[in-house]
């Protein structure tokens, strides 16, 4: 019974001493700098009472083996878990949202009907085999160079090949043509800062190709 007593005003010492904790920092009060006539970046006031109130009680409910001392070891380690805790809510969170916008990078040129957005002619069906990028810490602007190794759904038609011969001859700037090879490089973006470099390399007759491009930071595809 005495133990229980005992656990219980230790519980009560500790409670009261995050009450003071939580007083200093609501009141913004830096006792201990102004007694010692220290910056108030040096204040440790709370810490010295978190290791007095909460974290003593507990190590003498652990010496003398009271009963319900695992009372007093949870409210000693409870701030160091809710920020562990707190910092793998963060992490997972970054995780996921990492995992999110790495699918949007991976899906901008998903679909042919972005690539004719921006090289003007429309691509049959595919779809995208395996995906990388490449980040560039280094550069001013938060950049990555992706690549798509896609696949269509069917070996293209002679029209749509015919449309890329046209294309090697009227636009010699974004287009060209050589031993069966399709190559495709532009620049895409209203806004200087924000470009997106675009190349698509592909073979007549073959149903896989490949697609590059420099993700920027602000860049947007506007969709119809």
């Amino acid at each position: 019974m005495k133990s229980k007593k005992a656990i219980y005003l230790l519980v009560f010492i500790q409670l009261a001493g995050y009450f003071l904790m939580i007083l200093l920092k609501w009141r913004q009060l830096a006792p201990m700098a102004e007694i010692l006539k220290i910056s108030p970046w040096w204040e440790f006031s709370a810490t010295a009472i978190w290791a007095l109130m909460v974290a003593l009680p507990a190590v003498y409910a652990y010496v003398k083996r009271l009963s319900l001392r695992w009372l007093t070891t949870i409210l000693a380690v409870l701030p160091i878990s809710i920020i562990l805790l707190l910092a793998l809510a963060g992490i997972c969170l970054h995780g996921i949202r990492a995992y999110h916008i790495k699918q949007e990078r991976m899906l901008r040129f998903g679909e042919p009907t972005k690539i004719e957005q921006v090289t003007g002619v429309r691509f049959p069906d595919y779809h995208i085999v395996e995906y990388g990028e490449t980040p560039f810490p280094g550069d001013v602007l938060q950049r990555r160079v992706c690549r798509v190794n896609a696949e269509f759904d069917d070996v293209p038609s002679d029209t749509f090949y015919r449309q890329l011969d046209s294309l090697c001859v009227n636009d010699t700037v974004h287009w060209h043509k050589g031993s069966g090879a399709y190559a495709y490089d532009s620049i895409y973006g209203k806004k200087q800062i924000s470009k997106l470099v675009l190349a698509v390399v592909l073979e007549k007759g073959k149903k896989d190709f490949e697609i590059r491009y420099d993700d920027c930071v602000e860049f947007e595809i506007k969709t119809k």
